[in-house]
């Protein structure tokens, strides 16, 4: 069996519950009769205050994330760990704070082992990785999961695993895409899901595919057209060769050309000679 690894951005409608209980301010959703938490960072004093032992979960729910665990266990793979990426704003007024996903992991993992069990590798890791400051600004978020992956030693980890997956639905737009830049960037077995409303199942998208080939289409485009200002075709015809697939030569095929450009045209006057074979 396959191992597989899972990020989750974790949003405040990523835990849920079926049932009215007290010392929560709840709002019901009719269309999912369940209840969203108004205030999540108060699920620390709640489960304080109830003493909560593990793992009596009953009344939670996590419609949007469990759909995802359903895909994966569909596909056959071992789940070698989960890293739920939630906010500890330390940065915002209180107003902000509330919304704090932090102590959602604390339910989330027990939801989680009680449903797929049978799909998690015994030593399966959840330590949840916290953002604590500028969860609003995009650049803010690159750059931070562009260090934590960088710098991070537990990256090898996640890098050996065989597939990865991404749902990124829950939290705030900059951390999601800050994110997904960089697992793009760092996992080219990246596979995203989504889960969209009125289905109770999770799909995966195309996005990181159409994303890498675009990316390296345009790039491939750039680096031919820059060798051609520079009637450099000793490389062109190196990048050409090296990538040799259709994809690489319609990027060159796309490229605008000196007029009457052949790989086999003469010196011309000013150019290196060493810039030809």
């Amino acid at each position: 069996m396959k191992d597989a690894g899972i990020f989750i951005t974790v949003g405040t409608r990523d835990l849920q519950l079926n049932q009215e209980v007290s010392g929560l301010d709840l709002v019901y959703n009719p269309d999912s009769k369940t209840y969203s938490i108004k205030n999540p960072r108060a699920i620390g004093s709640y489960l304080s205050s109830r003493e909560r032992k593990f793992p009596d979960v009953g009344e939670f729910e996590y419609p949007i994330i469990k759909p995802a665990f359903n895909f994966i266990r569909e596909q056959g793979f071992n789940i070698k760990w989960v890293k739920l990426v939630v906010t500890n704003q330390v940065d915002a007024v209180e107003e902000y704070k509330k919304n704090d996903t932090f102590f959602y992991p604390l339910i989330l993992e027990q939801l989680i082992k009680r449903d797929f069990n049978l799909i998690l590798d015994k030593q399966a890791d959840f330590k949840p990785l916290s953002i604590e400051r500028n969860i609003i600004f995009l650049d803010s978020m690159y750059e931070f999961f562009n260090k934590y992956f960088s710098e991070n030693d537990q990256y090898k980890a996640y890098a050996d695993t065989d597939k990865v997956f991404f749902l990124g639905q829950g939290g705030v737009d900059a951390l999601n895409t800050g994110l997904l830049l960089n697992l793009i960037e760092f996992f080219p077995n990246l596979i995203q899901l989504q889960k969209s409303a009125g289905v109770d199942h999770a799909l995966p998208l195309k996005f990181t595919d159409l994303f890498r080939s675009g990316f390296r289409k345009k790039l491939y485009e750039n680096s031919i057209s820059q060798a051609l200002k520079q009637y450099n075709y000793s490389l062109i015809k190196e990048i050409v060769n090296k990538k040799k697939s259709e994809f690489y030569l319609s990027s060159y095929a796309l490229c605008p050309k000196p007029s009457g450009f052949q790989f086999s045209t003469k010196k011309p006057d000013g150019v290196d000679e060493d810039r030809f074979e």
